[in-house]
């Protein structure tokens, strides 16, 4: 039987892209940059909505490989738009940063980039070094995640009625989405190891009977 958290992925993906379209759908009628990230948000929006419409209805059909690649994607989109969102208000916002607002830029911008890159490297080369980097990494990019909600663009502490709360709720489903992906793979590994221990002796009983 599958674990109620498995179950309940593919309609929290779908909530999470629901909440990504309609924050940034109104930065459409905007100009500039807030076109831009207005466009890559609905871009990135309409991936997620469609991997979850996806996973609830046709999961089985899809390969274990296939499958794979769309959970990969799913984990790197959205640190790559937050890499993206950050560029741009740096580029735009830089003359009004603080020190907090210059910490937080460059942390969000160098986690999310890094996550991204070892997600792709943990799915083609896995490693226990590269997994633990992994896990690291993902802890740091939770942590740029809830300084934004926390801080302004400028760096200035908000208020408790200041704070995003649909902001704050896409990141916190994408935070349990990526640590349940890690630690789901974290189980997969374990599982080969022994699978493959399992098979040496066998290999070694083989030969000495033909001996």
């Amino acid at each position: 039987m599958k674990k109620p958290q498995i179950l309940a992925k593919p309609f929290l993906v779908v909530i999470f892209g629901a909440l990504l379209l309609l924050f940034y759908l109104n930065w459409l009628s905007f100009g500039g940059a807030a076109l831009a990230l207005g466009i890559i948000a609905l871009v990135i929006s309409a991936f997620y909505l469609v991997y979850g419409i996806f996973m609830i209805f046709a999961a089985g059909k899809l390969s274990e490989s296939a499958g794979k690649i769309m959970n990969l994607c799913a984990l790197c989109a959205f640190p790559v738009f937050i890499f993206v969102y950050f560029l741009i208000v740096t580029i735009n916002a830089a003359g009004n940063f603080g020190p907090n607002g210059w910490v937080i830029a460059l942390l969000s911008m160098i986690s999310s980039l890094g996550l991204a890159f070892l997600l792709i490297a943990n799915q083609f080369a896995p490693a226990a070094g590269l997994a633990k980097l992994l896990r690291l990494c993902g802890i740091v990019f939770s942590l740029a995640l809830l300084l934004s909600i926390l801080f302004d663009a400028q760096g200035n502490a908000n208020n408790l009625g200041e704070i995003d709360i649909i902001t704050t709720v896409i990141d916190g489903i994408f935070v349990y989405l990526l640590f349940q992906g890690l630690c789901t793979g974290d189980k997969a590994a374990p599982k080969e190891s022994e699978e493959a221990s399992a098979e040496e002796p066998a290999e070694e009983e083989s030969g000495s009977e033909e001996a």
